[in-house]
């Protein structure tokens, strides 16, 4: 059966229990039923990706993010030539401890490490450790497996730097 390219129409939201449609739609939490409710009009994102991605980066930051001692931007040359950009996220000001490498969801198809930025900062406070957040190229213009071999390069270049007890 072909699925439709527009997202089934949500029910009115409340927060009113007696009110329990049986679907589940009426459990969800309040933030992610508005978060459902704005990807409206997106529709299939084999048509729209380029409408979701744009949606996704343009989503606000949680107003509870733990403060970072530092956050910034470096690039390195990538195994294909390439730049490759990493967001460092530092949770204080000590350098030399552990660091988690941070690849984020998106299905390998969108997302970003901009997108990903409250998940690496709830990563840093939580372990304690740097979190290099990896900006890879994304499918379908770099087909999987491409970022790949951007994570046995950082393997390969944090193996080199950080040696690992």
């Amino acid at each position: 059966s072909a699925r439709s390219s527009e997202h089934p129409p949500l029910p009115e939201r409340t927060n009113d229990v007696t009110k329990r449609t049986g679907d589940g739609w009426d459990l969800l939490d309040p933030d992610v039923y508005d978060l459902l409710a704005a990807r409206d009009g997106t529709g299939n994102m084999a048509e729209n990706l380029d409408q979701i991605r744009e949606y996704l980066e343009t989503l606000p930051y949680p107003e509870s993010l733990p403060e970072m001692a530092s956050v910034e931007w470096v690039e390195i040359d990538g195994p294909d030539g390439d730049r490759l950009p990493l967001q460092i996220v530092r949770p204080t000001d000590e350098r030399g401890g552990p660091a988690i490498v941070y690849f984020h969801s998106g299905g390998m198809v969108m997302g970003s490490a901009k997108s990903s930025y409250p998940v690496a900062a709830h990563l840093a406070h939580g372990s304690g450790a740097t979190v290099i957040n990896v900006d890879y190229r994304l499918a379908p213009d770099h087909p999987v497996p491409a970022h790949f071999p951007e994570a046995r390069y950082l393997k390969f270049i944090l193996g080199r730097l950080l040696p690992l007890p």
